[in-house]
């Protein structure tokens, strides 16, 4: 570090640095000056640094993009090291409405705007990431983060119409208890696709096994196509939890716990 006061600091501050506390907030804390501290943090390669020029103008640019794609400031703000008062200088200069850094919500505009670029950059998550490739070795090939009103598909395999989403434990209980699942369901046959859910506990459990349920379903209905949009939930590619067609007045949907207690009572012969 190039102030020898913060030298036996390094780590702490690079460590506070990374999970988010300002700059601002660690000088403070070490008695030093901002500029003391952030000179230090771009020494280290934490904090990128923003020549004069040229470059500043191409990094306004792109926050004022972010701005505009509906990325809340205070993720600008860190994402770019720009400070409160200077974004929002920034985006009046620019003739943008200024919003709150925690009362704004975006508009449905730029949700949707930001399901697009989230489509075009295409991440997947390595749970997500595991089946696109179980299934592109099974000759299914996908599309990643195809978006869909405000929100993105885990995956779409467009040559059967088939929409996949990968719920592990934690999330498949709260898509299910806020109603997000069944929504996802409607809105998938409303495109036209019909919808797998591949449901498991933990990573682990995404084996190539787990792919043979999907495969046989989507040649099912590639051989006998259906008049109405299905999906199919499924306990680790090997056990049907549920099914249906997605314009049922209700859709079935079957939470960990109550596969759990459906085990119990197959083993215990009730």
């Amino acid at each position: 570090m190039p102030r020898e006061s913060l030298a036996p600091h390094r780590n702490d501050i690079i460590s506070r640095y990374s999970q988010g506390e300002s700059a601002a907030s660690i000088a403070r804390h070490y008695k030093v000056t901002t500029t003391t501290l952030t000179r230090a943090l771009k020494g280290a390669g934490v904090m990128p640094h923003i020549p004069r020029g040229g470059d500043r103008r191409g990094d306004r640019d792109r926050i004022l993009s972010a701005f505009r794609d509906g990325v809340r400031p205070s993720q600008i703000m860190k994402g770019f090291n720009v400070s409160r008062s200077g974004l929002f200088s920034m985006l009046k200069r620019a003739g943008l409405k200024l919003r709150g850094l925690d009362s704004w919500t975006p508009t449905k505009d730029m949700l949707v705007s930001a399901a697009i670029t989230r489509e075009l950059g295409g991440k997947l998550n390595a749970n997500e990431k595991r089946i696109s490739d179980l299934l592109s070795a099974a000759g299914l090939e996908c599309r990643p983060q195809v978006a869909i009103k405000t929100g993105n598909l885990d995956l779409l395999i467009p040559s059967h119409s088939v929409a996949v989403e990968v719920c592990l434990r934690g999330t498949l209980t709260r898509y299910i208890d806020n109603g997000w699942l069944e929504k996802r369901i409607r809105d998938c046959a409303d495109r036209g696709w019909h919808t797998y859910v591949y449901a498991a506990a933990n990573a682990p459990d995404i084996t190539v096994d787990s792919i043979q349920d999907i495969a046989a379903w989507v040649d099912f209905l590639h051989r006998s196509p259906a008049s109405r949009r299905q999906y199919r939930m499924v306990w680790c590619g090997v056990e049907l939890l549920a099914c249906g067609c997605s314009d049922d007045d209700q859709i079935t949907l079957v939470k960990p716990s109550r596969h759990a207690e459906r085990i119990a009572n197959r083993k215990s012969g009730n």
